[in-house]
């Protein structure tokens, strides 16, 4: 039993761990879509307001990374520097909530959220970004990495709902990732044979992804626990 318990213990954190990493994906998303723009101004003889915008963002984002690996600031100094930037950034997003410019802001402003931990703001951040195109290949990882906050926020309802939205779109490329943590969602809340039905899933057609091999370790505990019917 002792063996049994320390794998769902084990699996549990895997599957949250796969969710959280996806939110560092998307954060170099961010750095390298915004430094091609920056770059291509730089080979660029006029440049666009639009540009500009672009420049001025990553030029953010850049600010934000070295304040975050400065060893000489105080702990209450990289809180307030992020802060301003973070004002900055919103303000960017806010200004262009129609448009490319403002799903990149949301987006890094989501990250800032989340790095201080303030997952109610990532999440309605992410949720924003994913908004204002939901057609863009962005918009499931952004819901995705809403879900990261839900949980965090214990609204299971919500990390649920987002992963689903997240798995309707064709430009999703971490479906079976998600389709893993839906089973380990439902799983940790009892519903077993909803769990069973995603995990099955994954088996039946994803057999050759990893997530596999863990959704089949999942059935199988499940079954020996007598959790399915």
């Amino acid at each position: 039993m002792e063996k049994k318990e320390e794998k769902l213990t084990f699996s549990d954190k895997l599957g949250k761990w796969i969710l959280k990493n996806r939110v560092i994906l998307i954060s170099i998303l961010v750095v390298l879509f915004v430094g091609g723009v920056v770059s291509a101004i730089a080979f660029s003889a006029v440049k666009s307001n639009t540009e500009k915008k672009y420049a001025e963002l990553y030029a953010l984002s850049t600010e934000y990374n070295s304040v975050t690996v400065n060893v000489e600031l105080s702990d209450d100094e990289k809180n307030q520097q992020s802060d301003d930037i973070l004002a900055k950034v919103l303000k960017v997003a806010e200004d262009n909530s129609k448009n490319g410019l403002g799903i990149r802001a949301y987006m890094l402003a989501a990250e800032i959220q989340f790095n201080k931990k303030d997952y109610a703001a990532a999440a309605a951040s992410w949720d924003n970004a994913a908004k204002i195109n939901p057609k863009a290949y962005t918009a499931p990882l952004c819901l995705y990495n809403a879900a990261v906050c839900y949980e965090e926020l214990g609204n299971i309802d919500g990390a649920i709902a987002n992963i689903k939205k997240a798995c309707e779109s064709e430009n999703f490329t971490l479906k079976s990732k998600a389709i893993f943590n839906l089973g380990r969602l439902e799983e940790g809340r009892g519903n077993f044979a909803a769990a069973a039905e995603y995990y099955n899933d994954l088996v039946q057609n994803y057999s050759s992804d990893e997530k596999a091999k863990f959704a089949k370790s999942r059935l199988i505990f499940l079954t020996e626990q007598g959790k399915l019917n």
